[in-house]
């Protein structure tokens, strides 16, 4: 039995004694009952004790208008405040009442449990205040969720998702599986020839095995990943990726970054029944979205399974789209393209070594990747970059060493790696890292107790044989760093140099003093 606070206007048999639907995602568990055909009931209980809520009916995969319910233990005491909020998009959203609204909840309860936040609350099915979203009766309601263990509302980090709920039972489907297959618990089981998470995509014979191996472009992007493709025509490519995996496989194409950041992805995984491909948008570094739940469309011929050497994926795809969550192929010149794999079935995070990022020119121009931002001459689809800039685009800029004065302080990080910093001035501090073993690349983390939760990094890496040092922002452990300048912010770094004598690594830089920014 629950203890709870009682906070909200609570009374005795308000609440249902039991809850009849319940779903769990990632540890958050969902519970809920229609109390009658005007309220329902829900019971949200979070896997940590800072804050967590639920959105209902966002016009994409995320937060964009959408209709929101939040908890958040303010004090971590468990003194929750609970209110009924509204998001324009990807800021901090607003309570109804300070937008023009109403708060539009019966009533609620809430508290800590097994150092847990729970909340407990009644909402009306159907309401007309603009700041909140009507639950539809016919068709699966799209439910965004998060939370997270800080105790100050703000952002949640990789701790989020959404999911396609029948809340009222129906058993309905997706665009009722567009006439193409049958429905059961909400799911669609497509008929031979179609695909899709709506079996809205025809599955046509393998394109394939109609052409000769040397007919196709090939590249060998790891030991276990190959990828193959052939211009159908000025307009479409036929791609085919193989994985010696068992598991799932992606490709994306032209993110903002070396990574998933606004990629766009085709992903082929097991949905529980078969294997099934989809057209995917990431807006960062948690679990990419299907197209059709941001409010796109699936925009690829797919077709997709299992060989004894391991998945395939194979897709048609234009060039061009006017769809906001797909990016266009270069027909100029090289294309950003990031793959990923894994053993597991379900789409899970890859490891370091499953994934990667490559220039491609699919159409053979023999042009460089982006011009060499003009100010590089490309030979053989190699870009020769003047001086100060290097990159395989000459998209980054290196300064010539600068006459740091000596290091005032310095301490030994290991046996082989040293740091020493001075202060300049009263809001600029210079530091100088020192590696006597030859390594990739190394960076500082300030502000963090773990090393990378919240922690405010400058990575330095080797381009071109030149080192490159820029400034990070790390969320969490276990996902990779973030530019600042991706996330919003700037760089606070105002100078840095470095070399590479034999097996040693020195790397210098200046940094800003500078509070509450990136």
């Amino acid at each position: 039995m629950l203890s709870y606070s009682a906070i909200g206007l609570v009374k005795a048999g308000i609440f249902p004694d039991r809850y009849t639907f319940s779903l769990n995602d990632q540890g958050l568990q969902i519970k809920w009952e229609v109390m009658d055909q005007n309220n329902i009931a829900f019971l949200i209980q979070s896997p940590s004790a800072g804050w967590v809520g639920i959105g209902f009916e966002p016009t994409d995969g995320g937060m964009t208008n959408s209709d929101l319910f939040i908890a958040i233990n303010s004090n971590g005491q468990g003194l929750v405040m609970f209110d009924d909020y509204w998001s324009y998009g990807y800021k901090l959203p607003q309570p109804d009442n300070e937008l023009g609204g109403d708060s539009n909840f019966v009533r609620y309860r809430s508290g800590i449990n097994e150092n847990k936040l729970w909340v407990e609350f009644i909402r009306p099915i159907d309401i007309e205040d603009p700041f909140d979203k009507a639950i539809p009766k016919d068709r699966l309601v799209k439910l965004s969720w998060a939370y997270s263990s800080s105790y100050e509302f703000g952002y949640h980090e990789a701790s989020r998702g959404l999911l396609l709920v029948d809340i009222f039972n129906t058993s309905v489907c997706l665009n009722a599986c567009s006439g193409n297959g049958k429905c059961y618990q909400s799911t669609c089981f497509c008929d031979k020839g179609w695909t899709g998470v709506d079996c809205s995509t025809n599955y046509p014979p393998s394109f394939i095995n109609s052409y000769k191996t040397d007919d196709l472009h090939s590249l060998q992007l790891s030991s276990t990943y190959t990828l193959y493709w052939t211009p159908l025509t000025d307009t479409s490519i036929l791609f085919y990726a193989q994985s010696r995996y068992n598991g799932w496989i992606g490709l994306g194409f032209q993110p903002d970054d070396r990574a998933m950041t606004h990629s766009d992805m085709i992903i082929s995984s097991f949905n529980g029944h078969y294997f099934s491909v989809g057209d995917y948008w990431s807006e960062a570094f948690g679990v990419p979205i299907l197209d059709t739940i941001n409010g796109g469309s699936t925009d690829i011929t797919p077709i997709t399974g299992q060989t004894p050497e391991g998945t395939f994926i194979e897709f048609i795809r234009d060039v061009q789209s006017e769809d906001l969550y797909d990016r266009d192929i270069s027909t100029t010149g090289p294309t950003k393209v990031i793959w990923a794999h894994g053993e597991e079935k379900e789409l899970t995070k890859h490891n370091t070594t499953n994934r990667g990022f490559v220039w491609i020119d699919f159409f053979n121009t023999g042009n460089c990747p982006m011009d060499c931002h003009d100010i590089g001459l490309c030979t053989d689809h190699t870009c020769n970059c003047r001086l100060h800039y290097v990159g395989d685009d000459c998209g980054s800029y290196y300064h010539d060493p600068l006459a740091l004065p000596d290091m005032t302080y310095e301490v030994s990080l290991d046996p082989s790696a040293k740091l020493g910093w001075t202060w300049l001035n009263s809001s600029h501090i210079a530091f100088r890292i020192v590696h006597e073993n030859n390594v990739g690349w190394i960076g500082l983390s300030f502000g963090s107790k773990d090393g990378m939760t919240q922690a405010d990094m400058v990575l330095c890496t080797i381009v071109s044989t030149k080192i490159i040092c820029q400034d990070y922002w790390s969320n969490i452990i276990g996902l990779t760093p973030v530019l600042d300048t991706s996330l919003g912010g700037t760089s606070s770094i105002t100078y840095y140099t470095g070399s590479i004598n034999g097996t040693t690594m020195t790397v210098e830089f200046v940094k800003y003093r500078r509070y509450g920014c990136l």
